[in-house]
């Protein structure tokens, strides 16, 4: 998936459900970071430490039962080391307990359009079934979550971490072997295998991979790398300023007659390498407007298709301000309007 438009480039088995393991606490991080740009909580803020915290199973930060630990340190934590401790301490300080958490992190699933995910712990221990996800929730998930808090990725691209005297490398072994990745979770169950969500940016194109359920760790990497390079030899983001020429429409009633029209935004969209020259722009504008009119008023719309299929669109505004002319301007021109609109019924019919 392209991390910018949200563009799939290959899937396989996209929609199957399986056990996210880990992966579950990109969901728990999510909610974190959210809860500290509402300014909930600071990474300075110091969490008690639970028992429920200090006695999970599996990979652990080594935190004790009464001790205080900052937010940052526990993002490290459960970003770097997969922490199941720090996911529970953090879901208890921002929460109260557990339960409350996880329900909020379903709400949040809920509002990103995640609709085969569904949470049961905050860590990913589960192994019941009850929760589940599939390879495209966990990309869209992803997606959001590194584009609303790319400050995350220090974290996640950090190799290595020590806390009381534990140092841990971080189990995504592409950071040391993969240009560019900086991310982004590892997860593994005995009941699913293996899992990796590998993020890598190279040029102005960042990617997302998702492997699920590998038979290890050589492969889920293995497998992450092929789709990385499949994006990055294949595909290339263009800009609609690259593709749009420049237009302009007539202006009834104002000081000039004709005014720039330009995209809205700079949308971005993936096509395959050296293909921008291919892509279709359909312009749908306003055959006339009448002045005064203002900068950024809408006229219409810009569709871009690549191959007859849409995939991409942005709407047209005006480029800058006209304002309306002078008297006899202004008549003239409610004349030629007059006779251009009725000629258009004429011919229409």
């Amino acid at each position: 998936m392209d991390a910018e438009t949200g563009q799939v480039l290959f899937e396989q088995n996209a929609d199957e459900k399986l056990l996210p393991a880990s992966l579950v606490k990109i969901m728990t991080l999510y909610l974190t970071f959210d809860a500290i740009e509402k300014g909930t909580v600071s990474l300075e803020d110091r969490f008690r430490v639970s028992i429920n915290a200090w006695q999970p199973e599996g990979s652990k930060m080594f935190i004790r039962e009464g001790e205080r630990v900052s937010v940052e340190d526990l993002i490290k934590g459960v970003a770097i080391v997969s922490g199941n401790d720090a996911c529970i301490a953090l879901a208890e300080g921002i929460s109260g307990v557990t339960e409350v958490f996880v329900r909020s992190m379903n709400q949040k699933a809920q509002s990103l359009g995640l609709t085969n995910t569904y949470y049961t712990d905050v860590h990913g221990l589960d192994n019941t079934g009850a929760q589940f996800t599939t390879a495209r929730d966990v990309a869209m998930l992803s997606r959001a979550y590194v584009n609303d808090h790319p400050e995350a990725l220090v974290y996640h691209s950090t190799r290595e971490f020590t806390y009381a005297g534990i140092t841990q490398r971080n189990r995504n072994g592409l950071l040391w072997n993969y240009p560019g990745a900086d991310g982004l979770k590892t997860g593994h169950l005995n009941a699913v295998g293996y899992n990796l969500v590998a993020t890598a940016k190279e040029n102005d194109m960042r990617l997302i991979a998702v492997v699920l359920g590998a038979d290890s760790e050589s492969v889920r990497e293995a497998e992450a790398r092929k789709l990385l390079n499949y994006g990055f030899r294949n595909f290339e983001t263009v800009k609609a300023s690259e593709l749009v020429k420049p237009v302009n429409t007539t202006v009834y009633k104002g000081k000039v007659g004709k005014v720039n029209v330009v995209p809205a935004k700079d949308v971005s969209m993936v096509i395959p390498q050296g293909a921008a020259d291919r892509v279709r722009v359909v312009r749908d504008l306003d055959s006339a407007l009448v002045a005064p009119v203002k900068k950024g008023d809408p006229v219409g719309e810009y569709r871009f298709y690549w191959q007859d299929e849409l995939i991409a669109s942005v709407e047209a505004t005006v480029a800058e301000d006209v304002e309306k002319g002078g008297f006899f301007k202004v008549l003239w021109d409610s004349i030629r309007l007059f006779f251009a609109n009725l000629f258009a019924k004429i011919t229409n019919k």
